[in-house]
């Protein structure tokens, strides 16, 4: 990054941080709601926030893997802003936390009721946790005390000792409590963590005040002094609201623990560092953490799940973390993956069969565990384990061929990649829907680009990359071309993309877009030249060959969804052929990416369909080519000259992104970036727009 981006560098999460304060104030709705309405039962309403419509809005806000150029790291972390939110959650949480107690003891609530209220004091204690690492962490004195303040209500003041000098030394290897193992359900790992963290807390402390030649009971003892912030309080408490105040405090401290433990228990599980031919540890490495963009609990969070940059700089401000594209990733937020974690067989059934695709990627086992960090034991224990659940074999072994995935493994492993294929851009437009709304808390002076398009790689790639650049904010849904076309004439975004085929089919397509396609209104940005045609299986067993062999009986086609071009492509060449649509067995069907498409085939669900050469490939497909396509963006002529398509263009125009298209299979980047009218694409082919 150049100095220049370093100094125009704006955190477009600013606002949002400050707004995390409000929170834990919602552990207040649910006496609120109560009272209102004189129902005991809306007690239960904080729960519902955190564990159900967190994980949900996690899921359609979507992921944030944008950067803080490294040039501006260091202005950013002096930006006293950002500790003084920090700062400020300690006494909300102490307050909170007091509410919960008086509340629980005041109130002639049900059984149910302060059971939920006990919960939901206990929801905040978990973001005192939260808030005693990001502040325990740091150098300045005042944060320290905040430290051990912000941990005392929950009983939990050696947490600073174990997490600082215990897990980041041990983080990952045997050797540490606060890392789960493969295959180790969080109940079993509570067990373990709960008296393993305490005992290395104690132990760390009593040796850091042995250097000093004073006794474990010393003053010192930073152990000691958050436990008698604790017993002033609880007896405080105890003595305002009476004896029976007690059990609520340590149900609500257990609960709070029990949240540190399940983010442990999600931080590194199954993940282990290897050790070198000495008997020592490699250094702990991205791949060593669970990482996740997921925007809303990173917000609330301050940056946690960010989690491989954490260990890699102990001391960074939650602000400055970084994404690591190398680290492995969650597939949603902390607090969706609380409830995986809660149900032992879900948790195992979405987080195990990564290995399994691991096992696919390297062809022997040794090189799956090398790749995910894990023991080459606890790789073989946790296969046994998911053959027995299934049972049915998952790895086929021999000397010539090493380790391979059975047919039932590579049937499980590709419905897991079809669903994702599946899910992944109706989440990412979604998103998209919603980033508006978000958007109204940033500056009024950033300008954004509204982008409806039609799913493809070079479009996610152009997403992924102008989203990691903080000066470019692109929001994306995905349309169908004539729908992205229509929302550009109705002024409903900026860009419009849509691909239309040349030679003989550019004519009929062009016609169906005909209706938005005002040259005196129009421009065209070229993005790329790519191949569509029919994906196989490969060998082509079935030798399918055309698009006429799709009507033979013994075939199963599976086709893009209502509306898409791909789907009216195919219709054009059937029809050209006299075969009717009807008579191809799948010709129904609808898929909304060219990867979904690709994993029905690979999973053996269908004998072929159509999609750019690009999901082809990747899936280990034969691909049979029927025609060349152009990807446009539509603009319109007054956003010319503006400072956000200058954006773009550069963006689009970059080496970065140069290469980028230019590495995908069956694409064509020659054109990419030049403006067109629509004289200039289509020539003669547009006369009959006149």
């Amino acid at each position: 990054m150049s100095l220049a981006t370093a100094l125009t560098y704006r955190d477009r999460k600013r606002p949002l941080w400050l707004l995390s304060l409000l929170v834990p104030c919602l552990v207040g709705a649910g006496p609120l709601l109560a009272e209102l309405l004189r129902d005991a039962r809306w007690l239960w309403a904080p729960l519902v926030l955190v564990y159900l419509l967190l994980p949900l809005l996690d899921l359609l806000v979507g992921e944030d893997s944008s950067n803080p150029p490294e040039s501006a790291a260091t202005a950013l972390e002096e930006d006293r802003y950002y500790r003084f939110v920090t700062w400020a959650l300690v006494p909300l949480l102490w307050a909170w936390f007091v509410f919960g107690a008086w509340y629980a003891s005041t109130m002639d609530l049900p059984w149910h009721g302060w059971l939920a209220v006990a919960l939901s004091t206990g929801v905040v204690g978990g973001f005192c946790i939260n808030a005693g690492h990001e502040l325990g962490h740091k150098k300045e004195r005042i944060e320290r005390v905040l430290a051990q303040l912000v941990l005392a209500p929950t009983a939990y003041g050696h947490f600073v000792i174990e997490h600082n000098r215990g897990h980041h030394r041990d983080v990952a290897t045997p050797e540490d409590p606060a890392s789960a193992r493969m295959g180790e359900s969080i109940w079993n790992f509570v067990l373990r963590e709960w008296p393993g963290a305490w005992r290395r807390a104690w132990a760390l402390e009593c040796e850091r005040l042995g250097r000093m030649g004073r006794s474990a009971w010393d003053p010192r003892n930073e152990i000691l002094q958050t436990g008698a912030i604790t017993l002033a309080l609880w007896t405080a408490l105890a003595l305002w609201l009476g004896p029976m105040v007690l059990p609520f405090l340590l149900l609500a401290a257990a609960w709070a623990n029990f949240q540190l433990s399940s983010a442990n228990y999600i931080e590194h599980y199954g993940l282990l560092r290897l050790r070198d031919a000495d008997g020592r540890f490699e250094r702990c490495q991205p791949r060593h953490s669970w990482n996740s963009n997921a925007l809303v609990s990173n917000w609330i969070l301050f940056h946690l799940q960010r989690h491989a940059d954490h260990h890699a700089n102990a001391a960074r401000r939650y602000q400055a973390l970084r994404h690591f594209p190398e680290a492995p990733q969650l597939p949603t937020g902390y607090f969706g993956m609380f409830l995986l974690a809660y149900v032992p067989p879900l948790w195992f059934r979405v987080m195990n069969p990564r290995l399994l695709a691991a096992v696919d990627e390297h062809g022997h086992i040794a090189g799956a565990c090398q790749a995910r960090g894990v023991s080459y034991r606890h790789a073989w224990g946790i296969l046994r384990k998911a053959e027995a659940e299934f049972q049915a074999p998952l790895i086929e072994t021999s000397r010539r061929r090493g380790s391979r995935l059975t047919s039932f493994a590579q049937h499980l492993l590709w419905a897991n990649r079809r669903i994702d294929a599946r899910l992944a851009p109706t989440f990412e437009s979604l998103a998209s829907e919603l980033q508006e709304e978000l958007q109204r808390l940033y500056s009024e002076e950033m300008s954004v680009l509204r982008l409806h398009a039609s799913h493809g790689f070079a479009v996610e790639g152009l997403m992924r990359l102008a989203n990691g650049q903080d000066m470019l904010p692109l929001e994306l849904r995905y349309r169908t071309g004539i729908e992205a076309l229509a929302s550009l004439d109705r002024g409903e975004c900026d860009l419009a993309g849509f691909q239309v085929p040349v030679a003989e089919y550019e004519k009929p397509i062009l016609q169906r877009y005909m209706r938005w396609l005002d040259p005196d209104r129009m421009l065209l940005l070229h993005l790329a030249e790519r191949n569509t045609g029919l994906f196989v299986q490969p060998g082509n067993p079935k030798r399918i060959l055309s698009a006429s062999d799709l009507v033979r009986p013994d075939v199963r086609f599976v086709n893009r969804q209502i509306g898409s071009s791909t789907r009216f492509l195919i219709h054009l060449m059937l029809e050209r052929l006299g075969i009717d649509p009807k008579d191809v067995i799948g010709f129904d069907s609808g898929e909304f990416t060219h990867m979904a498409i690709a994993a029905h085939i690979a999973s053996g669900m269908a004998d072929v369909g159509i999609g750019v050469e690009t999901a082809a490939w990747r899936c280990g497909l034969e691909f049979v080519p029927l025609a060349r396509e152009r990807y446009f963006f539509g603009i319109n002529k007054e956003l010319v000259g503006t400072q956000s398509l200058q954006r773009l263009l550069d963006l689009m125009n970059g080496d970065a992104y140069q290469e980028y298209v230019r590495n995908l299979v069956g694409y064509d980047c020659s054109l990419l970036g030049q403006v067109q009218t629509l004289e200039q694409a289509f020539g003669p082919a547009f006369a009959c727009r006149r």
